[in-house]
């Protein structure tokens, strides 16, 4: 009995290996690690920061403003020494002109109006002091903050409208029946429009091609830190998930809906771009919206930042089991009797009969 068992097993094994060693097999997979790559470096360098340079045009009107700025408070101090001087000239008046035929009295008005002037060109000269000190300090702070100044970060409109722009361009450029993410992949899995193992080949092919795309980017930018999916803080991990699941359930139900209407290849890549716009507009706020293990799982590895990398996991998992069951038991049911069910599953697993042939030639 153990020795039919494994015979058995050995057999099977053999099968799965005939499968996956064939042409169209490694073309597809090849096909999955070029189309992911080339799609997520698009896409993630949406969202990475690059510092500002300085700029001399900005610089130029930062000092113009300061220079306006300096023009009020000569303004203002001159017309304050003149007052103050002022003053004092009338104080010495009215005392002279009680004393007005004192000669003695008429030297201290001479000396007090020669202090009067030499105070008044001593505040003016500490003034002009102060002023190119404070000007100076000014476009100093200036420069170093326009050098370290980053850009604003892009809006949750510009994120999604480039990650569904970049999907679709990757598709029709690579071309096939590519899936280019894990959950749709397991959605074909799940409604028996793909083997296991060539479903576990694809996502081998989709996870390495998100790794290259993030390392590429961390070549180019010297960081993706901003590129890793993380819980936005105040968001619960049970909400996070919630808001992964329905993200990737709309997408899976929208690649289940093209596939069975088989509509053109151009048609069919803008409907799935369009619903991974729809997808960031709904997750980008809470969890910077993951809905493809892959595009989680490269920069996670290139920056080992693994913090809750399992909802981007669970969340995209539970929307493509979900999508399947809905399109294939309500919206578009697809088997009549259990049996129907099982007698597909049954063909799914039975290759051809060239490659059985080939198999059981070299079985023992």
């Amino acid at each position: 009995m153990n020795q039919v068992a494994i015979m058995h097993i050995r057999r099977c094994l053999h099968l799965i290996l005939t499968d996956i060693w064939t042409l169209s097999c490694l073309h597809h997979f090849l096909l999955e690690f070029l189309g992911t790559a080339l799609f997520l470096s698009a896409s993630l360098s949406a969202v990475l920061t690059f510092p500002l340079a300085t700029g001399r045009q900005q610089l130029n009107l930062r000092s113009e403003g300061n220079q306006s700025n300096i023009s009020n408070l000569f303004y203002l101090g001159n017309v304050c020494n003149q007052s103050n001087l002022n003053n004092l000239v009338d104080q010495s008046d009215l005392c002279n002109q009680s004393n007005l035929s004192s000669e003695t009295n008429q030297w201290n008005l001479s000396n007090l109006c020669n202090m009067c002037i030499q105070r008044s060109l001593c505040n003016e000269s500490n003034l002009i002091e102060k002023i190119n000190l404070g000007n100076n300090q000014r476009k100093l702070c200036n420069h170093c903050h326009l050098s370290s100044l980053p850009v604003s970060p892009p809006s949750c409109l510009q994120v999604a409208l480039v990650f569904g722009l970049s999907l679709a361009m990757a598709a029709f450029c690579v071309g096939g029946e590519v899936h280019l993410n894990p959950a749709v992949t397991i959605v074909m899995l799940l409604t028996l429009r793909l083997r296991p193992w060539r479903a576990a080949l694809y996502v081998i092919g989709q996870l390495l091609g998100g790794v290259a795309s993030a390392a590429l980017l961390l070549l180019l930018t010297g960081d993706v830190t901003p590129a890793v999916n993380q819980v936005v803080p105040g968001v619960q991990l049970h909400q996070a998930v919630t808001v992964e699941t329905l993200a990737t359930f709309q997408l899976a139900l929208v690649v289940l809906a093209m596939v069975d209407a088989s509509l053109p290849a151009v048609v069919s890549n803008m409907l799935v771009g369009l619903a991974v716009s729809l997808g960031h507009l709904i997750a980008v706020s809470a969890t910077g919206c993951g809905m493809n293990p892959a595009r989680s799982f490269g920069p996670a590895v290139v920056t080992l930042d693994f913090n809750n990398h399992w909802v981007f996991w669970v969340g995209p998992g539970l929307g493509a089991c979900l999508a399947a069951l809905l399109n294939d038991l309500l919206l578009r049911p697809r088997w009549h009797r259990p049996r129907d069910w099982w007698a597909e599953l049954k063909q799914l697993y039975v290759l051809t009969g060239k490659q059985q042939q080939m198999a059981l030639s070299h079985s023992p």
